[in-house]
């Protein structure tokens, strides 16, 4: 017998919760149809408004301590389901000196910041900024973290971006 996919494996634990469910409760069989089994599974599964966060780290070596910024884009990875990003949570190791540590959240090259969130010169507190009106980001669309300020002597290091959002 060939190895189960991955809905059959879903609706498996589906049918799995079901029987538990019932024994638990000692509730009479009733006919159970397959809306019901699918119903049950988009209510245990990813349903639209659950929280769905993605985390990037820019300034760090591969021992995860903290090194210097670079102005570049530090990740990029590719959303697997449709969010709506809802604001920007972010944390520094080292902060700058003399100017701020600003980034971007970027979605296939364009910015989802109306004010960049930054951290400004000797402070460890975020700016979070704001993000444009309605942002969206579809399946298989490419997010990156972008920093474009450093800071100056000494740079900024260590940064810990979350962009919290909720599955579409």
């Amino acid at each position: 017998m060939g190895e189960m996919s991955d809905k059959n494996k879903a609706m498996d634990q589906v049918w799995r919760t079901v029987n538990f469910i019932r024994k638990s409760f000692r509730l009479r069989p009733r006919h159970i149809d397959q809306a019901d089994v699918e119903a049950l599974r988009d209510k245990l599964g990813v349903s639209p408004d659950a929280p769905y966060d993605i985390p990037f780290n820019a300034g760090f070596d591969p021992d995860t301590q903290p090194t210097d910024l670079e102005i570049k884009t530090h990740g990029t990875v590719i959303a697997s389901r449709d969010i709506t990003p809802q604001t920007i949570v972010a944390r520094i190791e080292t902060v700058p000196s003399g100017a701020p540590v600003v980034f971007d959240i970027r979605v296939n090259g364009a910015s989802i910041c109306a004010v960049k969130p930054s951290f400004a010169a000797d402070s460890s507190v975020l700016n979070a900024g704001t993000l444009v009106a309605n942002p969206s980001i579809k399946q298989g669309d490419a997010v990156s973290l972008v920093v474009t300020g450093i800071g100056i002597d000494p740079v900024g290091a260590g940064l810990r971006v979350g962009l919290k959002g909720r599955a579409a």
